[in-house]
């Protein structure tokens, strides 16, 4: 039988019979590499979606450790930095936040920049970290780790501090409390896409309720991200333990230590005895002036993340929660497979808040892992489209 030929719009032959054309075979091994190279994208960066048809990201993960569980000695001391180790190795973030206590993520590939601050008589060390996969970013200027703090209580702002230091440690006098707040800053490249991301994480005071404050803190941030050199198109990513930012959240937290007060009858209390012109609304972003730009960052994060009960009902008096935390961790238990080792108690978490807020200017999916129960805080966990 004869091959049936016919002619394209070209006027070239091609064989409609003949399966292994130059033409067929060629798409077919454009299919295959085009398979191939999305297997190898997906793969290289961390769950992002790298295909043809959707944008690539990468994933990220913030959370607040609770400082006590890595400050006393115990008996499942070695237990519990295994046990956080497996479960971060198995999340494998682009890029991971974590805040109060400094982590060095244990992977191979991947960069840890940290703050730590040390004060044996009160939280020892406390401080925050970066860690990266050095496959998926890379730094944009070695020389521009930046750092800033802020105090606990009267909010006083520390000097900005412009390094290569990757592991930076500072010793805290006794006398020095309350202890320095940390921030950490640096601009980062996405290898694949070659965009430059600022990317900040903090452990905030708590309390920063009044304008003053506010106001103070959001140009204290944009002198930060100034000192990582912004360019106008840079994006920025903020994240970390907010604590009880805007006046709202203070005061849901307030009186949820009140047994009389509860969920369904705070917004009446609130706007009777709380509410005047001078505080802060609950936030939804944040808005920086840098230079001539005017940067606004809209919160992705639609579940609070802070916080179980861990006082148990317990005097609220604060000199009895070290005991309480101390007796709490000594208990976790880690053979009980069908329930976890946790410092929550339950579930019902005071929920007033998203306290580990994300802030970007970037399309994101973000979660919160309530299975995860070890510290306070849960993991907030991200994929952030670019």
């Amino acid at each position: 039988m004869k091959k049936s030929i016919k002619f394209n719009k070209s006027r070239k032959k091609y064989s409609k019979n003949n399966k292994n054309s130059k033409r067929t075979k060629s798409k077919l091994n454009n299919k295959n590499k085009n398979k191939n190279n999305n297997k190898i994208a997906s793969k290289l960066y961390g769950g992002a979606s790298a295909s043809l048809d959707t944008k690539p990201s990468f994933t990220m993960l913030s959370w607040n450790i609770f400082f006590q569980l890595f400050k006393h000695e115990y008996p499942t001391k070695q237990k519990v930095k295994i046990y956080i180790d497996e479960y971060l190795n198995n999340k494998k973030p682009d890029i991971l936040f974590v805040q109060e206590t400094p982590y060095k993520l244990p992977l191979d590939n991947y960069t840890c920049i940290s703050s730590s601050y040390i004060n044996p008589g009160l939280n020892d060390p406390a401080g925050i970290s970066i860690n990266f996969n050095t496959k998926v970013f890379e730094i944009v200027d070695a020389n521009k780790i930046v750092r800033g703090t802020f105090s606990e209580t009267d909010f006083v702002i520390g000097d900005i501090i412009i390094d290569n230091v990757q592991i930076y440690e500072k010793n805290i006098l006794a006398a020095e409390t309350p202890i320095n707040r940390p921030i950490l800053a640096v601009k980062l490249k996405h290898i694949q896409t070659g965009k430059n991301i600022i990317f900040v994480n903090l452990w905030a005071a708590h309390h920063i309720v009044d304008k003053d404050k506010e106001q103070d803190f959001l140009k204290y941030l944009s002198r930060i991200i100034i000192a990582c050199e912004y360019f106008s198109g840079d994006s920025i990513i903020i994240a970390g333990d907010f604590n009880e930012y805007s006046s709202q959240t203070f005061f849901k937290n307030e009186l949820s230590k009140n047994p009389q007060f509860n969920k369904s009858n705070f917004n009446t209390l609130y706007k009777t005895i709380f509410k005047s012109t001078d505080v802060i609304n609950e936030i939804t972003k944040l808005e920086l002036h840098i230079e001539t730009n005017k940067i606004i960052l809209e919160s992705k994060q639609n579940k609070v993340s802070c916080c179980g009960n861990i006082t148990g009902g317990i005097s609220k008096e604060k000199q009895e929660l070290p005991t309480y935390w101390k007796t709490k961790i000594k208990e976790l238990n880690f053979d009980d497979e069908k329930n976890p080792p946790h410092l929550i108690d339950d579930e019902n978490m005071m929920g007033y808040w998203k306290t580990d807020l994300l802030f970007t200017a970037l399309n994101a999916k973000v979660n919160v892992d309530y299975t995860q129960k070890i510290s306070d805080h849960f993991p907030v966990i991200a994929e952030i489209e670019l």
